[in-house]
């Protein structure tokens, strides 16, 4: 990948890391209006490298034969997850967290897991 497109991808991203990912659009049902909000995170990382082109004296300063190189690369990403919803009427304003459940979920399998693995090995020596 050329620089010219990893900085357009870099662009890209950046773009769409922007305020309208973190709160939707309106949403308009009868009297009340309904705003989602969202978590958005993104990151990116990535490099470059480098190479001689021949007759070029290398580190140890020895010519080159033939020109040589080295390349990298990078790679990039966004996560959202729903957070919350703005509930608008004329009366009030509400904010509906959205509580996410799955890392208690796994949390609890994982605990099962390792509770059946350490019963299971001490009813197991009182057999022996």
């Amino acid at each position: 990948m050329s620089a010219d497109a990893l900085l357009k991808e870099l662009g890209a991203i950046k773009d769409a890391a922007t305020v309208k990912r973190v709160f939707g659009d309106p949403i308009v049902v009868g009297e009340k209006t309904f705003v989602p909000i969202a978590s958005v995170h993104a990151g990116f990382g990535g490099g470059f490298g480098k190479g001689t082109q021949k007759g070029e004296k290398d580190e140890a300063g020895e010519s080159q034969a033939a020109g040589e190189g080295e390349g990298a690369g990078g790679g990039g990403g966004m996560c959202a997850r729903p957070v919350a919803v703005i509930e608008i009427t004329e009366e009030q304003t509400t904010v509906h967290h959205i509580i996410d459940h799955t890392p208690v979920i796994i949390g609890s399998m994982v605990l099962s897991g390792i509770a059946v693995l350490v019963f299971g090995g001490i009813f197991a020596r009182r057999r022996d």
